[in-house]
């Protein structure tokens, strides 16, 4: 297997890849799994991952993605809520960025989530 592969599975991290040219998304076993998904679960369409997103989130979730896209930032990285299979809401980090073609163009934003604790969660355990 690949070392990158190997590296990748070794995360706690569930990775996210969006093709820029039509918008669709593709999700790693990983990603549906911590938010408690199985495959198939979420459509590919940008439309579907929007609709997950907590609407108290979205606007400053999409100013992050579209500052990124358009070249205000080298690196994309975002704090927010994703609806689980239960209803439920989990707060994610999300980095990424976006890879470019042979040509210099951009083709893909790629990344990774990682489920954070909230507030409440952390007083609970302490």
């Amino acid at each position: 297997m690949d070392e990158m592969l190997l590296a990748i599975s070794g995360a706690q991290e569930g990775h996210w890849l969006r093709h820029l040219g039509d918008n669709t998304l593709w999700y790693s076993a990983r990603w549906f799994a911590m938010l408690d998904y199985s495959d198939g679960d979420v459509g590919s369409r940008l439309a579907d991952f929007e609709g997950l997103v907590h609407p108290h989130d979205r606007a400053a979730w999409q100013q992050r993605v579209d500052d990124h896209l358009s070249g205000k930032t080298a690196f994309y990285q975002s704090r927010f809520r994703l609806r689980c299979k239960s209803g439920e809401y989990r707060c994610v980090e999300s980095t990424g960025r976006v890879l470019v073609d042979d040509n210099g163009n951009p083709a893909y934003f790629a990344g990774a989530h990682k489920i954070v604790p909230t507030a409440s969660a952390i007083r609970s355990n302490s």
